[in-house]
């Protein structure tokens, strides 16, 4: 699986711009850029190394993360995880709770 598309007031095309970054895009800023690349990394159990393991929608959001320039291992390494809720079909999602640095 491979995400093509974003929305984000107007529709972006991955496949289009193969050079996507996303510091870039006017629709996004700074805080917004950092907190899409952290809940991709932090909110999701899949690895794309050795190699690749987890459901094929946290893979595609890693890869896509990893192909606009962040390492999402070194995101994970710099946050401590409180709690994770793995992925419930009743609640529909997962979540996790990350301790973050700062007053």
């Amino acid at each position: 699986m491979t995400l093509t598309d974003w929305w984000n007031e107007e529709l972006v095309s991955f496949e289009r711009e193969k050079n996507f970054d996303f510091e870039k895009d006017q629709n996004m800023s700074a805080s917004f850029v950092n907190l899409f690349k952290e809940q991709v990394a932090l909110n999701s159990a899949a690895m794309l190394r050795p190699s690749e393991k987890g459901s094929k929608t946290e893979i595609a959001g890693l890869k896509l993360i990893e192909q606009a320039g962040f390492n999402y291992e070194a995101i994970r390494e710099s946050y401590e995880i409180l709690n994770k809720f793995p992925f419930s079909s009743k609640r529909k999602r997962m979540s996790v709770i990350v301790n973050i640095p700062g007053p």
